[in-house]
């Protein structure tokens, strides 16, 4: 598991588009807020951009994983409530 998020190194946005690229059928949940998460497949259509590298994709911050099961878990151990995205159907 892992958490992309603004940072002081100021690089977080372009690696979180390097890990969508680099897996493009992985989960990731968007956090909206502390208590509420959009799960997304990395190949969502709300990714794409015609210039991505001008986005901000850490705007919220971004929990990514292999697997359902371990973003579902992390995500109700804190008690976010998730919301699968209907675009990108997961």
């Amino acid at each position: 598991m892992r958490r992309f998020e603004r940072g002081l190194k100021g690089g977080e946005s372009a690696e979180f588009l390097d890990w969508m690229r680099q897996h493009p059928e992985e989960l990731f949940i968007n956090l909206v807020s502390p208590r509420a998460g959009r799960l997304h497949r990395a190949d969502c259509p709300h990714m794409k951009f015609r210039a991505p590298e001008t986005v901000d994709f850490v705007s919220h911050p971004k929990m990514t994983d292999g697997s359902r099961a371990a973003l579902e878990t992390w995500a109700r151990e804190r008690g976010v409530a998730l919301r699968p995205c209907p675009d990108c159907r997961v």
